[in-house]
């Protein structure tokens, strides 16, 4: 539905209507990240408009979905998808009704785990790396200190 470069070239024009360079640093991937943006936004505009439930709480907050009416929801058609990241009891017991819910998806506590998360957790852990490396330590947490006698 989305024609992502129709869009990015929209950005491109809208950044440089604006005075700015879209080919500088900290804009270059401006208009791809827009485009992205707008396809995942209208993705789900020829879809069923039934519900699309999403949870990403701790486990200690089970009270917000009770699982046998999600499930209850799903087969109805009450809600067309859900996705958890969490459930009620943990590990997952073969018997928790979402386990033979229609259009369940449940995820092993990684839906902070995006390519880009990721990716910007390795990038900081090799700077971290090299800086300590270069005896220039980065993000530390605590310092051990050695008592002298």
């Amino acid at each position: 539905m989305i024609d992502r470069n129709k869009v990015e070239q929209a950005v491109r024009l809208l950044l440089e209507g604006m005075g700015e360079d879209p080919s500088r640093e900290g804009l270059i991937d401006t208009p791809e990240r827009v485009a992205r943006m707008y396809e995942e936004l209208y993705s789900g505009m020829d879809e069923h408009p039934g519900m699309y439930l999403e949870k990403t709480f701790r486990a200690e907050n089970n009270d917000l979905i009770v699982e046998k009416d999600l499930k209850e929801a799903l087969e109805s058609g009450k809600v067309a998808g859900a996705a958890v990241d969490v459930v009620s009891e943990e590990p997952v017991r073969e018997d928790n009704p979402l386990m033979t819910a229609p259009n369940m998806i449940i995820t092993p506590h990684i839906a902070w785990a995006s390519r880009e998360s990721r990716k910007r957790l390795m990038d900081i852990a090799v700077d971290n790396l090299k800086s300590f490396l270069q005896g220039r330590p980065q993000n530390v947490v605590s310092v051990l200190r050695q008592e002298t006698v």
